[in-house]
């Protein structure tokens, strides 16, 4: 007795979603960050300030990573040439349901040295 083994040649990957409108999802929500003063246009155009989205095929997610950055005067940067603060948001939507799993907003500090 033999037996047959049969195997579908479609995808499992249900996901519906590409780069373009995870950005545009994450941007209805006021969680992608725009750099101070600068268009939609110039972002697109320089790819160092567009976002970075990847997915995650084995969790069906994708990961949006904006930045922005202010300069301060205060704390410990009053007494020098200032910081510059880098602030970033993470956002992780999933690739199924296009809800968001998870959002992290973080800020570092940098001196400004000259």
């Amino acid at each position: 007795m033999t037996a047959i083994f049969s195997f579908s040649q479609t995808k499992n990957n249900k996901n519906q979603l590409n780069s373009e409108t995870v950005i545009q999802l994450v941007k209805e929500k006021g969680l992608l960050l725009i750099p101070n003063g600068l268009k939609e246009k110039e972002i697109k155009t320089t790819p160092s300030l567009a976002p970075q989205v990847t997915f995650n095929p084995k969790k069906s997610t994708w990961t949006v990573v904006s930045s922005n950055y202010t300069t301060t005067q205060e704390g410990d940067c009053k007494k020098t040439n200032g910081c510059t603060v880098l602030i970033s948001q993470t956002v992780v939507i999933s690739g199924i349901t296009k809800k968001i799993i998870s959002s992290h907003k973080s800020k570092k500090l940098y001196p400004n040295y000259e």
